[in-house]
């Protein structure tokens, strides 16, 4: 690259790092610009005053102060604020990039540099603020022409008539003198109703009397003013970002660009950090209860089928503590929903029964108004999916209905049927061949959603409801959950008669819900074989409970709480086990990281996951990526325990 004499302007490097600064200032310097630095964020402000420059480099990260610091109180002071200044980061996500240009960066660029890149930023933003600087010298000298020739007014009228904002000409006393053609829908009337009110006459008066303290501030300093403000158009809520200028002894012109859409999309990413912090709240609670419920369940079996007499009046008693239990239990998977930290693993449901656990858990909240009815078509198939999910499915259509039909209440129904395509869908399930289908249907008296905006209803974050009353996340989530299981969804609605949801999922052939009664004497007339097990997990009394559990299925079981102390016995005599089983969540070495250092020292040894909740989110393909023979999940019961850890045991046979 040949050295560029040409001088291109004057640039102020701000990082702590040496050799961040020492790069700047060679490629700069190569290419015509005078370069100065500084590693201290403190020393800015009277380096920009002492020799402005023409664009400012600064770092997002210092030890001592934040870059968005620093540009906030350059865009605090009138001699600075103007400047351009690019932030540089290693951050790259949507938060940052909002936090940067609300705080009056012009620009990003992240680390590492490529210089091109660099070198147009800098280039185009040095054009920009010259080109900003004449533009506001032209303007002075346009306003002096102003009050001298009418025909500059004229001129300027002819300008903003082709702008697609609200631009505006105010007189001091707030009337309507001019208005430019705009997008009808940012206007309160007609221009032409408009024309020769005073903005009192047409505004509410908090709003009026803050449009006319900014006219008259604009007059009396004799500047441009920069504000943002919200208003309401025919009911519906309108952000602006406002430019406000005179143009002659008593009159502004007023320049307001909508800036609705960015405010929502800055409302969400708040809202969405919200729901971030309750779910991973949430997904820890799960945690914490499904330890304690492992233990109650535990040993209440031990109690039921080892310990109290067939005969005893107790075996009720605890039958009935199994049957708490286990409701509880679906009171977890519920907050494991909402905090998105379930296990993904697709088998074959009754769809059937998810919808009775649904509406069982929900009618004690449902409004005294909203008539819930549910009817399941005798001897319904069963479909190959993630019962977790289609019960969120469900969750978000029924919370859709009860919004829609909220405060005027009406009928929520909750339909589930065999369906048999004779030929392909190219109408209501568009391109499902034919086959065999199960169809869930939930519909609801509601307002209904208007037909120009049907088409949209699955796009991620749109919603129909108020700001702060929902994400717009819960159709999109839906729509990825049916695409995800081959299935098809349908909407039907019609504004003032309600809304019709349904989704066709395929036939399989077997079900996945067995029996709860499934008696102890199958297990006990299977051949147990005398395995060993390495059994981990940091919590003592859940680790002893399932330690005894196994120990009662007919495995010798060794015991450890510390997950390095559990390496150092499998690594000292691998060939004693016959299968690992790790809690997950553990200090020091989590469960993942654990069984990753065991298949290194042997790699045919089945090791299998316990689980009540995981900041490491597991699924299928997760699971068979560590070489996972299967997961347990707490609280379990001693069926669920022999299950998984049987089944680990015989693929591991069958693999050597």
């Amino acid at each position: 690259m040949e050295t560029n004499n040409l001088y291109k302007g004057h640039v102020l490097a701000v990082d702590d790092t040496p050799s961040i600064i020492e790069y700047l200032e060679g490629i700069l310097s190569h290419n015509g610009y005078k370069v100065s630095y500084t590693y201290d964020p403190y020393k800015v402000m009277k380096l920009v005053k002492k020799d402005p420059p023409d664009l400012i480099l600064m770092d997002v990260m210092m030890q001592d102060k934040t870059g968005y610091d620093v540009c906030e109180e350059l865009k605090q002071d009138e001699k600075t604020k103007d400047i351009p200044l690019i932030f540089m980061t290693i951050l790259d996500d949507l938060e940052s990039k909002v936090k940067g240009l609300s705080v009056g960066g012009v620009d990003y660029i992240t680390k590492p540099f490529h210089s091109e890149e660099l070198l147009l930023r800098v280039e185009t933003h040095i054009s920009l603020y010259r080109l900003d600087k004449t533009l506001k010298q032209k303007n002075k000298e346009l306003q002096n022409e102003i009050l001298k020739r009418k025909e500059t007014e004229n001129e300027l009228l002819s300008l903003f008539k082709s702008m697609d904002s609200v631009v505006i000409i105010f007189d001091n006393e707030g009337r309507y003198i001019k208005i430019a053609p705009t997008i009808p829908t940012l206007l309160h009337r007609p221009a032409s109703e408009l024309l020769s009110k005073t903005i009192h006459e047409v505004l509410s008066k908090s709003l009026a009397d803050s449009f006319l303290e900014k006219i008259h501030e604009s007059l009396e300093k004799k500047e441009t003013l920069n504000f943002e403000y919200k208003m309401l158009i025919r009911e519906d809520e309108f952000w602006f970002d406002a430019k406000v200028s005179p143009i002659s002894e008593n009159k502004v012109i007023w320049v307001a660009r909508d800036i609705t859409s960015r405010k929502k999309l800055e409302e969400n990413l708040i809202e969405m950090n919200k729901m971030k912090t309750m779910g991973t709240l949430a997904g820890g609670i799960a945690h914490n209860f499904n330890n304690i419920l492992s233990i109650v369940v535990g040993y209440t079996q031990l109690a039921l089928y080892n310990e109290v007499p067939e005969e005893s009046p107790a075996k009720e008693s605890l039958k009935s503590v199994l049957k708490a239990c286990r409701r509880a239990k679906d009171l977890v998977n519920q907050i494991l929903i909402f905090s998105c930290k379930h296990y993904t693993s697709k088998s074959n449901i009754s769809i059937g029964l998810i919808i009775k656990e649904t509406v069982s858990s929900i009618k004690p909240s449902l409004p005294s108004n909203i008539e819930l009815k549910y009817q399941i078509e005798p001897d319904t198939w069963s479909v190959l999916a993630d019962g977790v999910q289609i019960q969120q499915i469900l969750l978000n259509l029924v919370a859709n209905s009860i919004d829609s039909m909220t405060p005027q209440g009406g009928l929520l129904k909750i339909e589930l049927r065999n369906l048999e395509l004779k030929k392909q869908s190219k109408k209501n399930f568009n391109g499902a061949e034919k086959g065999s289908y199960v169809q869930l249907s939930v519909s609801d008296t509601g307002y209904g959603i208007n037909e120009n905006i049907q088409d949209r209803i699955f796009d991620p974050f749109f919603t129909t409801k108020d700001v702060g009353k929902g994400l717009g996340m819960g159709l999109s989530v839906t729509h990825g959950i049916v695409k995800n299981h081959n299935g098809f969804i349908y909407v039907k609605s019609k504004v003032l008669e309600g809304t019709d949801v349904s989704i066709i999922f395929p036939r399989v052939l077997d079900t996945y819900y067995e029996s709860e009664k499934k008696s102890e004497k199958n297990i006990e007339e299977k051949i147990l074989n005398s395995a060993t097990i390495l059994l981990v997990d940091d919590e003592e009394m859940v680790g002893t409970i399932c330690k005894k559990l196994l120990e009662l299925l007919g495995y010798r079981v060794t015991f450890e709480e510390n997950s390095l102390e559990s390496l150092e016995i499998f690594k000292n005599n691998p060939d004693k086990f016959d299968l690992v089983l790790l809690d997950i969540e553990m200090p020091n070495m989590n469960g993942e990281d654990l069984a990753k250092e065991i298949l290194k020292i042997r790699a045919d040894i089945p090791v299998v996951f316990i689980t009540g909740h995981s900041s490491r989110i597991i699924n299928d393909e997760k699971t068979d990526s560590l070489g996972i023979s299967g997961v347990v999940f707490k609280p379990f019961s001693k069926n669920e325990l022999y299950k998984v850890v049987s089944t680990a045991l015989s693929k591991g046979r069958n693999q050597k």
